[in-house]
């Protein structure tokens, strides 16, 4: 097994092989994209479900279910008024939901390909080959709205569209 052609770390030892890469270039370079010259249409991931806040509400529920299982009247006490406060949001949010952001973006954070030397499959000359992906919320927006491009970007300028408003807008106090 050869290295990766561009930048990522290699790792090999008696099980195997590890290839880890960071962020979205080397990712698409390793699909074969030339990140610079594909449209955002075509390099991320499209359309993903928004974070909808159900993992605070667990992570709260956990929480306050340890302090009451030490029998830690103060913390039960603030878990509690913290996690109503948070339920009655959710709430008002599913009521009164966002209007024009409900098309979202997810960028490429970390890969992890592992091949293992020692495979399991049954089927002769059946290799396997595990990829994992971590991504984040990169932006929203519908491409068919947006000629290919995001509305609104947490990541670089260069995700929206060049003709739009908004880029002029950012490219006026962000000239890099």
């Amino acid at each position: 097994m050869d290295k990766c052609t561009h930048e990522c770390d290699f790792k090999e030892d008696e099980n195997g092989y590890i290839w880890t890469m960071w962020g979205d270039d080397d990712y698409l370079k390793w699909l074969g994209i030339d990140p610079e010259k594909t449209k955002p249409v075509n390099k991320f991931v499209h359309p993903v479900m928004f974070e909808t806040g159900e993992r605070k509400k667990t992570k709260l529920t956990n929480q306050l279910r340890k302090a009451e299982k030490n029998a830690c009247i103060p913390s039960q006490i603030r878990l509690r008024k913290e996690l109503d406060i948070y339920e009655a949001e959710l709430a008002k949010k599913q009521l009164n939901p966002p209007q024009g952001n409900d098309y979202h973006w997810a960028g490429y954070e970390q890969c992890i390909v592992t091949f293992k030397k020692q495979q399991t499959r049954k089927v002769a000359k059946e290799l396997q080959l595990t990829v994992k992906v971590r991504t984040f919320h990169l932006g929203w927006g519908d491409p068919a709205e947006n000629n290919g491009y995001m509305r609104g970007s947490k990541g670089s300028i260069d995700n929206l569209d060049p003709e739009s408003k908004g880029y002029e807008l950012l490219k006026a106090i962000r000239p890099y």
